[in-house]
């Protein structure tokens, strides 16, 4: 079997697996944590032109160079560009793993027993290695995104900033010793990202087994399957602990399943 056709049906060893998704999840996320080590550079800016004791409650007092500096990192911009950088990374991550399991899923070339299962612990392995690490660097990226090092008199410190509204427009600075990031937002979508890949692997594993279609209808009846069962979760609000719940329950049934699946073309063989 050439290598090109080893890595297309995807049932190569953990390190194979690892290789693919390493390229897909640990470039986005180096850009989203180069993009957000630039931020946190921006910040040691904003931490220069403080003056120390000034109470502001207004714009005055700042150089036309300084005011506008001040308004945007006092903006709601500045909040939101880490967590949607992080977003955008999460999508292509499940956009390849769709890609990727689906194309495995449905490959042409016969299955030796058992393979089923192993192609499905390489890759569910992969998978959670991979985005545990972008979960960490995503968590780093948030902690610089947010400016959690400043600069006080030629020192670097850890501190927490929060911006108070004063007058329902300006803002007076707050800053907290010891920093905090919200790590269950990323706890969130790794266990997010797993259910994806679970849920995906199962239901394009019973359509391929069990329905007559082409390999591009089972593909949209997958998708179909898994959006509609993504999207109850996501609106029922499910807390972290109730998905980590169902991640373990999936990786019971596709377990399960893959062996029953293995099982029977081992049987159809013998029987031919």
């Amino acid at each position: 079997m050439s290598k090109d056709k080893f890595l297309i049906t995807g049932r190569g060893t953990l390190g194979v697996e690892m290789k693919k998704y390493a390229k897909c999840t640990m470039i986005a996320t180096m850009i989203t944590l180069i993009l957000a080590s630039a931020v946190q550079f921006l910040w040691f800016k904003y931490d220069s032109i403080l003056r120390e004791g000034w109470l502001r409650i207004s714009y005055a007092g700042y150089t036309s160079e300084e005011e506008p500096w001040i308004r945007f990192f006092q903006s709601a911009f500045i909040e939101k560009i880490i967590p949607v950088c992080s977003l955008i990374t999460l999508a292509i991550v499940l956009i390849y793993m769709s890609y990727d399991v689906l194309r495995d899923i449905h490959s042409d070339e016969e299955s030796d027993e058992g393979s089923f299962f192993k192609r499905f612990l390489s890759k569910f392995a992969a998978v959670g290695i991979c985005a545990a690490i972008a979960t960490a660097i995503h968590t780093l990226a948030g902690f610089f995104g947010n400016g959690c090092l400043t600069y006080d008199n030629g020192l670097y410190l850890l501190g927490e900033r929060s911006f108070l509204p004063i007058g329902g427009y300006t803002y007076d600075e707050v800053v907290t010793k010891y920093p905090s990031v919200n790590v269950k937002i990323y706890i969130f979508a790794f266990l997010m990202l797993m259910f994806v890949f679970l849920s995906l692997y199962l239901f394009a594993s019973v359509v391929a087994a069990l329905a007559n279609l082409s390999k591009k209808l089972a593909n949209i009846a997958s998708l179909v399957l898994l959006g509609t069962v993504v999207a109850v979760v996501l609106m029922a609000n499910t807390s972290n602990l109730v998905i980590l719940a169902l991640v373990v329950a999936l990786i019971v049934l596709d377990s399960v399943f893959l062996s029953f699946v293995a099982d029977r073309n081992g049987n159809n063989r013998q029987m031919i």
